[in-house]
């Protein structure tokens, strides 16, 4: 690795040579910088050389991306192979196809994932040869991917999966085929559903509301009425999907006695709003909060005292999770104390948090007042993980008052995150204000502070609610908030702007220069 003073020298020979910025010499500079990682041994510096290539979304950087798939650090693999998915290169193909030879099976199958969602023509027999390896536990996971490929082969396999003895792999196909679109499939799923199992029923009842399966209505009618409790509330979603609107009425009735399931369930269907307000002042926690949730679905501005209640917390105490069926047919929002310092409960911790920024996200659709009550609230309890979202989907609005409310929270005292994200959209919009050099100021006051953090990446199956960040791994609130000034500032090629991005890589705190350097590579592209 080059060592600091060696880049800053580099940074000082490059502003000799050109006193007026030459983007593509200064390109040349940001490439070789990042090259210099090869050499690092400390895997924290290996992993931000990682994520600065990806932010610079440069093929000459694969070299980083290749050590890192064969690192002893399954950290750094992970991660690689995570950027790697965002790479549309048949180099980049390669690796992913060396990292299916990591010592780690979560490794391997994040590998698998990704050359999935590529429907790379060689991914079928990779995962026909590492299913055959795993456990019998794993291998539910693996209807996953090969529904993602939706070729022939991956056909005959899911074909196999739901005749499987297994009747976990069987329940996991149909799930997969369901959420995957399969009705071609659908023939079989109706076939299964003719068995006596009631956690297999209850799966084919969801395909069937989730395919739309018009067919099936007689069965469901039947599996309606069935003694469990879940599955009963899981064919009643189906038939009111496929319009029998006679179905809501024991949804009801089931969420009234707070059944937790039958409550969340009304969140998908319409007519249920009054009986979700009543339960608003139930003194059962995970009553009163699902029935906020689900009214939040209906987009009813009634949610939002449920909704501040749920988002005013301490992720690192109190976090949130789906708690499913055995099948995951249905589901509920339940609560678990965080446990600290453990890496379970960073991924809890972490879960909990892309649940509740999916929900500041679905708040956005209510009627605006509603929202803005909402987001003065989380700025006054300064809901600091929450403000990257908060402040990102207030600058989309536009509105007068949402300009008047970031306008407002840019003078937060006390609060700087709050204050210097609400500057960072008011610049983004072109508000007129000292924004510009509030920011600049911002940045030179951290720029010997390490800030680069990035967030627990979660498996690729846990990755239900997608971030806003426009970066394939995902920093933390204070990191995103570093990367996005440095971007607004730089992206506009002003010279001020762009001298600060280099003097933060030269002479700025050394874990920092890695990721800054991609993004200066990203934005004079």
């Amino acid at each position: 690795m080059a060592g600091h003073g060696q880049i800053a020298e580099a940074v000082e020979q490059y502003r000799e040579s050109y006193p007026q910025h030459d983007f593509e010499v200064l390109r040349e500079v940001g490439e070789n910088i990042l090259l210099s990682s090869l050499n690092a041994k400390d895997p924290q510096d290996q992993l931000m050389a990682a994520f600065g290539a990806g932010i610079a979304g440069d093929t000459h950087l694969l070299p980083i991306f290749a050590a890192g798939v064969q690192s002893p650090h399954p950290a750094l693999q992970a991660a690689c192979v995570n950027l790697l998915t965002g790479l549309e290169d048949d180099d980049a193909d390669a690796l992913l196809f060396l990292a299916l030879s990591s010592d780690f099976l979560l490794i391997r199958l994040e590998a698998l994932h990704a050359l999935a969602l590529r429907k790379h023509q060689a991914t079928v027999l990779q995962l026909d040869v590492l299913m055959a390896k795993v456990p019998p536990e794993i291998r539910p996971i693996f209807p996953q991917l090969y529904v993602l490929l939706a070729t022939p082969e991956a056909d005959r396999a899911l074909m196999r999966f739901l005749s499987d003895p297994d009747p976990v792999l069987r329940r996991a196909a149909i799930d997969s085929l369901a959420k995957g679109g399969r009705d071609d499939f659908l023939p079989e799923i109706r076939r299964l559903s003719l068995q006596l199992d009631p956690l297999q029923q209850e799966i084919c009842a969801f395909a069937f509301g989730a395919l739309r399966d018009g067919a099936s209505l007689e069965r469901l009618e039947a599996l309606s009425l069935s003694s469990s409790p879940t599955l009963q509330i899981a064919a009643l979603q189906a038939l009111y999907l496929l319009g029998k609107e006679e179905a809501l009425s024991p949804l009801k009735q089931l969420a009234l006695k707070e059944n937790l399931f039958a409550i969340a369930a009304l969140g998908e269907v319409e007519g249920g709003e009054e009986v979700l307000v009543s339960l608003l002042r139930s003194n059962n926690y995970l009553a009163h909060l699902n029935a906020g949730v689900a009214l939040l679905l209906r987009q009813d501005p009634r949610s939002v005292a449920a909704l501040i209640e749920m988002l005013h917390c301490d992720p690192r105490e109190k976090a949130y999770t789906l708690q499913s069926s055995r099948t995951g047919a249905v589901g509920y929002l339940r609560t678990l104390s965080a446990p600290l310092g453990r890496e379970e409960g960073e991924m809890l911790v972490e879960i909990s948090q892309r649940l509740r920024e999916a929900i500041v996200v679905e708040a956005a659709q209510l009627p605006q007042s509603e929202f803005l009550q909402l987001a003065t609230s989380l700025f006054q309890k300064r809901q600091d993980d929450l403000v990257p979202i908060l402040v990102s989907l207030l600058e989309n609005m536009g509105t007068p008052e949402a300009i008047a409310l970031l306008k407002r929270e840019s003078e937060h005292i006390g609060a700087p995150l709050i204050r210097t994200y609400c500057t960072l959209a008011l610049f983004r919009l072109g508000v007129e204000g000292p924004y510009q050099e509030q920011l600049l100021a911002y940045i030179r006051s951290k720029r010997g502070e390490e800030l680069i953090q990035l967030r627990p990446l979660l498996p690729w199956n846990k990755r239900k609610h997608k971030t806003n960040s426009p970066y394939e791994l995902n920093p933390n609130e204070t990191s995103r908030l570093l990367l996005e000034a440095f971007e607004s500032l730089a992206e506009r090629q002003d010279k001020i702007a762009v001298d600060a991005l280099l003097d933060a890589i030269a002479y700025g705190n050394p874990h920092n220069r890695y990721a800054l350097t991609g993004l200066l590579i990203r934005i004079i592209q």
